[in-house]
C-alpha cells in the first residue's frame, strides 16, 4: 500500500513529519490548511488496505472537531454512502501490487 510522507506545520515553531495513506493527505489539508501540509516523499507500507466503511469511521473519529460541525472526512469525500464510495475509490488508487517496504522515519535516502 502506498503512503505519503508529509510535513505538517502546526505553528511557526512546530512541524511534524507523518507517514499517512494517500487518501488521508487531503484530510490533513482540510484540517490544517493546504499551505501547512507538504508531501515530501512516498513509501510503501506492508499492510492490507482497510475496509472503506471502517476507514471512514476511523478518519471521522480521529479528525473530529465539534466546532466545525462536519467532519473533515465528510468535507473531503462527502457524507454517508457517497463519502464511503469516494473513499473506497481513493483507497483503491492507494493500493499497489509491488512488494512492500517498511516506512522509515527519514524522508531522504540514507547515504552510503
Amino acid at each position: 500500500m502506498k503512503a505519503d510522507i508529509v510535513h505538517v506545520r502546526l505553528s511557526e515553531l512546530s512541524t511534524v513529519t507523518r507517514v499517512v495513506p494517500p487518501w488521508e493527505t487531503p484530510i490533513l489539508r482540510a484540517v490544517h490548511g493546504d499551505p501547512a501540509v507538504s508531501v515530501v516523499g512516498e513509501t510503501r507500507l506492508d499492510r492490507e488496505p482497510p475496509d472503506p466503511t471502517d476507514e471512514y469511521q476511523r478518519l471521522a473519529n480521529h479528525y473530529s472537531d465539534r466546532e466545525r460541525g462536519i467532519a473533515p472526512v465528510a468535507q473531503v469525500y462527502g457524507e454517508h454512502s457517497t463519502g464511503v464510495a469516494r473513499l473506497a475509490a481513493a483507497i483503491e488508487r492507494g493500493c499497489v501490487s509491488e512488494p512492500a517496504q517498511k516506512a522509515s522515519r527519514s524522508a531522504s535516502p540514507s547515504a552510503k
